[in-house]
């Protein structure tokens, strides 16, 4: 399976979260996607390769499990009306699920000895074999890096294929030679090869306590997974950028009423303003802003009717004066607020006199009101940290695409 497609120049592409595969304690784990002539494609997020000389190991999130040599061959089978490659034995034999044998407890209670026992086992033998039974790609349906294999596919009523073999050196990547009929196995030598099974994965992670974005990919010409990370605490304005380009496709705005303001998730009828002086009369009217020049509040008219502002996230407040103290003790990047406008950003202090506390933490909004008593009371919350993700993601994490496709995942 080519992921994407051969250029004659180099080039830059932008990926994005695909679906979610799972969630525990915290961590979202996300396929990949990236936009490719106008159609978006998903990463693999599973891998076989060679870890030695004899078994093929097969990666999932999850569970690993490996394949002796016996059933090291490609057959052709119908699945749901097409055509898909299928492990099977020298006899056309399919591998199923019944055919493995689960690891030793022993093996299991040691992270670090999973794949050397499973490069060891002489049968097919799998880590978990409950996670086997619900994926549908692991044996059959197998994804593999070939430009065109119709013309050398031929139903040779049971037999395989294809046989699989490694070229030997350092790399692990599992190679696809043509089997005629009858033929013991074919010569294993680069000219013969016909591709590859899929030897490279791609997954992106949420982290929601850090708000973390951490990119990961392997290919057969890494010795080990490679990491790139953005954390909000380290990368404060490209978390920034996130929280705004998450606000204009999920807008939140300032509701201002008289000399009363709320948040709301949307314009509630008010009438949206697009004025710079306006809004800063409006922001002043709410003593969300100072006004020097207006001390006395009834010197200046009050301006009529609902008006909506929309919100924006400012700048990073890394000493926050005045804000709460339960905000300070929490964890995460503080900003303040802003409001926007065409072609302006008026930032609101954190904290008002009036006891109003708005800002950003990391890729939440929240507004808070202090009354007399000093106790607290949660006006508007809303979590972006979805959004700000995908975007996170969008803005910071592109992949070069060489102009010869080589069969190796990009870097």
């Amino acid at each position: 399976m080519t992921i994407i497609g051969r250029r004659d120049t180099d080039r830059e592409i932008r990926i994005t979260p695909g679906g979610l595969i799972s969630s525990r304690n915290g961590a979202e784990l996300y396929s990949v996607a990236a936009v490719d002539d106008g159609h978006q494609v998903s990463f693999p997020t599973s891998r076989y390769y060679y870890l030695g000389e004899h078994n093929i190991i097969y990666e999932n999130h999850g569970y690993a499990l490996s394949i002796p040599p016996r059933y090291q061959f490609l057959k052709v089978v119908q699945d749901a009306g097409k055509q898909v490659l299928h492990f099977c034995d020298r006899n056309g034999k399919l591998l199923t699920v019944e055919d493995f044998n689960s690891l030793d407890a022993k093996d299991m209670r040691d992270p670090s000895s999973v794949l050397s026992a499973l490069e060891r086992a002489s049968v097919p033998t799998v880590s978990n074999i409950e996670r086997l039974t619900a994926d549908d790609s692991a044996l059959g349906n197998v994804e593999y890096v070939a430009q065109d294999l119709k013309s050398l596919v031929k139903l040779n009523g049971n037999q395989p294929s294809f046989a699989l073999g490694s070229l030997g050196g350092n790399t692990s990547a599992v190679h696809m030679f043509p089997l005629k009929p009858f033929e013991a196995l074919p010569t294993m030598i680069p000219e013969a090869s016909v591709g590859m099974l899929n030897s490279e994965y791609a997954l992106l992670v949420l982290d929601r306590g850090s708000g973390s974005a951490t990119f990961s990919y392997f290919s057969p010409s890494l010795q080990h997974p490679a990491h790139v990370q953005i954390e909000p605490a380290k990368h404060r304005q490209e978390a920034i950028n996130a929280v705004k380009s998450a606000l204009l496709e999920h807008p939140l705005y300032l509701i201002i009423e008289g000399r009363a303001f709320s948040v709301s998730e949307s314009t509630e009828g008010a009438m949206v303003v697009r004025n710079a002086q306006q809004a800063m009369s409006l922001l002043q009217q709410v003593k969300l802003i100072p006004d020097d020049e207006r001390e006395d509040e009834l010197e200046f008219d009050v301006l009529g009717g609902k008006h909506a502002l929309k919100i924006t996230v400012g700048n990073a407040l890394p000493y926050p004066e005045g804000v709460q103290h339960k905000f300070e003790v929490l964890p995460g990047v503080l900003s303040n607020v802003a409001v926007s406008v065409p072609g302006a950003e008026i930032p609101i202090a954190a904290h008002t006199h009036g006891g109003h506390s708005l800002l950003f933490r990391d890729f939440t909004f929240e507004h808070t009101v202090t009354g007399e008593t000093g106790s607290s009371v949660l006006g508007f919350k809303k979590d972006l940290t979805q959004h700000a993700f995908e975007a996170l993601v969008r803005n910071n994490f592109a992949l070069h695409i060489p102009a010869t496709d080589s069969g190796e995942f990009p870097t």
